[in-house]
């Protein structure tokens, strides 16, 4: 009853939704390298960033509640002009990407128990 894979009433393998969101993951972040937590001033949100070899930075946001907290409109400083926000999504291992509006040199995101990746550029 957990991991990644799941068999049917037949026997059939299948991948469960913990395959997509890691497998979005690995590749939103997978040339990446953690640098830090960053203090969001909330208990109910986390925030991780991450660079890669070329400086690019990227944030990983969620809510490590299990109760399932919500937090709209989210304001994320971010160090850069622009930003691509992506979500995990059942059957997809890329994730849905949405071009963020950066203002002030912060972004609003909608965030909840399930990690969004914010990409910056």
């Amino acid at each position: 009853t957990c991991g990644v894979v799941g068999f049917d009433e037949n026997g059939k393998e299948y991948y469960k939704d913990s395959y997509y969101y890691l497998y979005t993951l690995k590749n939103a972040l997978g040339d990446y390298t953690f640098v830090d937590e960053i203090n969001s001033g909330s208990d109910d949100v986390w925030i991780y960033k991450y660079q890669n070899a070329d400086g690019k930075t990227a944030y990983a946001v969620w809510c490590p509640t299990m109760d399932g907290t919500e937090v709209e409109d989210f304001e994320l400083k971010i160090d850069g002009s622009s930003a691509t926000l992506i979500q995990a999504v059942d059957l997809d291992t890329d994730g849905v990407s949405s071009e963020l509006t950066v203002s002030n040199g912060t972004v609003k995101i909608h965030v909840s128990e399930n990690p969004v990746y914010v990409m910056v550029d």
